[in-house]
């Protein structure tokens, strides 16, 4: 088993590795189809789902750059990523407990109104083409439910033997809480180093905030690597409740594994059962 998803306290949701790896192939066939490839700057503004790491791992098939937005962040904080990471394609779910990001995306691109779908042309967003949305439908944007995955499996192998380590996998936002966040830009080699120099039990789990910041996303790609499990935890999403410490049991396997969610100051104490 490589991942786990509890809404609430009780897991609904499993992948195994060859279950993630055929999804991040659709994932990455649907990609092609919206012209993300080689180098595509792809913004990823999504809470804790299912499609999260498929999604991810599909644009790393491709060499494209997958660039994490924080689901904290704000008007201000979304305008800054989309043009200081050149943003080409944006996937976001288009609302989040109290945060409306298609609205603010609007105010931020207010020509998304009146464009046609995949030929957007935006002062604030120059590099912006095509904004794709994981839920609901709205004017200039795509349904990610629509995309066809009917690219050629031949063609998706040709494309993933062009991807070397030393092309760039993604760029990680730190969190901006002391000054203006940092684009931290990692390459392919060095996120499989890292899941390497990770060592997991099998029934290791993660429990991972709804806003990646560049240590968060990093662990996201690290825990499959390593032989780990991540356990997408929607206690930290849908209670909304930003101070926790998750405990996370398999009784099949026989292991308890505690994790602090950030911030590391007065937890409260809740337990999911995996």
């Amino acid at each position: 088993e490589c991942r786990a998803w509890a809404p609430h306290d009780v897991v609904v949701g499993r992948m195994t590795r060859a279950e993630l790896r055929e999804a991040s192939r659709v994932a990455a066939k649907k990609l092609l189809r919206l012209g993300v490839g080689k180098g595509t700057r792809v913004g990823f503004l999504c809470s804790n789902r299912l499609e999260w790491l498929p999604i991810a791992f599909g644009a790393l098939r491709l060499g494209a750059v997958l660039v994490p937005f924080s689901t904290l962040w704000k008007r201000e904080e979304i305008a800054y990523a989309l043009t200081h990471g050149d943003i080409q394609c944006l996937l976001l779910r288009p609302t989040f407990l109290k945060h409306d990001y298609l609205a603010q995306l609007n105010a931020i691109v207010p020509e998304l109104a009146t464009a046609v779908p995949g030929g957007l042309f935006a002062v604030n967003a120059p590099h912006l083409r095509r904004v794709v949305l994981l839920d609901g439908a709205a004017p200039g944007c795509d349904r990610w439910d629509d995309i066809a995955a009917d690219v050629s499996e031949l063609v998706l192998d040709g494309i993933e033997r062009t991807v070397v380590p030393t092309d760039i996998a993604t760029i990680f936002f730190t969190s901006g809480s002391t000054a203006r966040a940092k684009a931290v830009v990692h390459a392919h080699g060095a996120l499989v180093t890292s899941g390497r120099l990770a060592t997991l039990p099998e029934d290791a789990g993660l429990a991972f905030i709804t806003a990646p910041r560049y240590w968060d996303a990093q662990a996201i790609y690290d825990t499959p690597i390593a032989g780990g499990r991540l356990s997408l935890s929607g206690l930290v999403s849908d209670l909304g409740k930003p101070k926790i410490v998750v405990a996370f049991k398999d009784k099949a396997q026989g292991g308890t594994q505690y994790f602090n969610v950030w911030p590391a100051a007065d937890f409260d104490q809740r337990k999911v059962r995996v």
